[in-house]
């Protein structure tokens, strides 16, 4: 009887304590799984894992958790590594000269950088994924998205859009014989093609320069050789004016290679010294005073407002000074007069020339300073002038960091001034 009586405590305790191990470790085995659930829920939206995961796990349990960490830790460095080629792509698409776009097969737009939304005028913020039907404005860069998108084969456009002048392509992108839409590159060309237009206007001003004095003397050697009795005087005549249109051509060629070397040298602070612009004025006004008095011309210099020292390049303040007297002496009648002076205006100075010649109209104000331009070519060309020297006034005038100006009325002269900013040294 007692045998029994133990046996069924024995049974009863037996039970009680499986029954209490089984509700513990069923709550144990919910809790493990809420705190893995939550870690895997805060792996997913990227947030910080509890620092003690894990602990309060059976062995497996602890083993899952670290699993996960380790799974953080990797998608983290993944992470970061994504946003710093990301950035590293958007720096070198921000940086580039050209505009970029990519579209999908489909024609919406999924990137673009700076320069692509300037020059196709794209909405701010509201064209990702847009169609390029609806936010492109010109027909001509709609028709060649459709042409490369459908074709399937890269498509060029230049065209005209706004004042100015872009270069477009457009190219397929496939990966693995997969449509992945299209590449847009568009490059702003504007410069290049005035550039371009410029010179080949120069080389026809130069090729035609050089025609009409070769013309002439080819023209006078052949009326030589072909008249070998011709009178002595007659030949000396002729040959004088050979060598008249000899001297165009090698001035010619002279102000052609100082254009040149103006413009391809570097900016002439480092030949700036200090010089005296009285000195160099009555330098240039004894140069020319032979030719002045050829013509009767009253040429005169007025320096008492000019200051004592200033600091420039000084050889190319005197070429401009030259250039501008020799202009103002060839252009003004016989019997008139041409006046150099100069003024300081603070720390800038001011030199203007002066004269009582046969002015410039306003219409050609604007553009006397271009190369080979002329007011009137015919009167130009017996004057002996190559039309060049006032554009290497106006090279020579930016490179000192100044300028040049003009100021004309026909039939009454003209005076050109050149202002030098903060030149003017102090007396000491």
């Amino acid at each position: 009887m007692s045998f029994l009586l133990g046996l069924g405590i024995g049974i009863f305790l037996g039970a009680f304590f499986f029954y209490r191990r089984h509700r513990w470790a069923r709550k144990e085995t919910k809790e493990a799984f809420e705190e893995i659930e939550e870690a895997l829920q805060r792996l997913v939206g990227g947030k910080e894992l509890n620092p003690g995961l894990g602990l309060g796990l059976p062995f497996r349990g602890r083993k899952v958790a670290n699993l996960i960490r380790t799974t953080h830790q990797s998608l983290r460095s993944l992470q970061e590594e994504s946003r710093e080629e990301n950035a590293r792509v958007r720096a070198v698409l921000e940086g580039m000269v050209d505009g970029l776009v990519y579209l999908d097969q489909e024609g919406r737009l999924l990137l673009a950088n700076r320069e692509a939304i300037r020059l196709l005028e794209l909405p701010a913020k509201r064209w990702m994924r847009g169609h390029f039907e609806e936010l492109l404005r010109n027909e001509e860069s709609k028709s060649l998205l459709r042409r490369c998108l459908k074709d399937r084969r890269r498509q060029d456009l230049e065209m005209e859009h706004h004042n100015a002048v872009l270069e477009m392509s457009a190219v397929p992108l496939e990966e693995k014989g997969v449509n992945r839409g299209a590449i847009l590159v568009l490059r702003d060309v504007t410069s290049l093609r005035e550039l371009q237009t410029g010179r080949r206007a120069f080389v026809a001003n130069v090729s035609h320069e050089f025609r009409t004095p070769l013309t002439a003397i080819l023209g006078y050697l052949e009326t030589v050789l072909h008249d070998p009795d011709m009178p002595r005087e007659e030949r000396v005549r002729i040959l004088e004016r050979v060598f008249a249109q000899a001297q165009r051509l090698e001035a010619l060629v002279l102000d052609l290679l100082q254009l040149a070397r103006i413009e391809s040298s570097p900016e002439s602070g480092s030949q700036r010294k200090i010089f005296s612009p009285r000195v160099l004025m009555g330098f240039v006004v004894e140069a020319f005073r032979p030719q002045a008095l050829e013509k009767s011309i009253e040429l005169s210099l007025e320096d008492a407002e000019a200051p004592a020292r200033i600091l420039s390049d000084e050889d190319a303040v005197r070429q401009i000074l030259e250039n501008l007297v020799s202009n103002a002496i060839r252009y003004t009648p016989e019997g008139g007069r041409v006046r150099l002076r100069c003024k300081a205006l603070g720390e800038d100075l001011c030199f203007e020339v002066e004269d009582t010649g046969i002015g410039i109209a306003p219409q050609h104000l604007s553009r006397i300073f271009e190369r080979f331009y002329r007011t009137d070519p015919a009167r130009t060309r017996f004057q002996g002038g190559t039309g060049l020297g006032l554009a290497i006034v106006k090279h020579l005038s930016q490179r000192l960091g100044g300028r040049v100006q003009v100021r004309s009325e026909v039939g009454e002269g003209s005076t050109f001034s050149l202002h030098l900013p903060g030149t003017v040294l102090k007396d000491e």
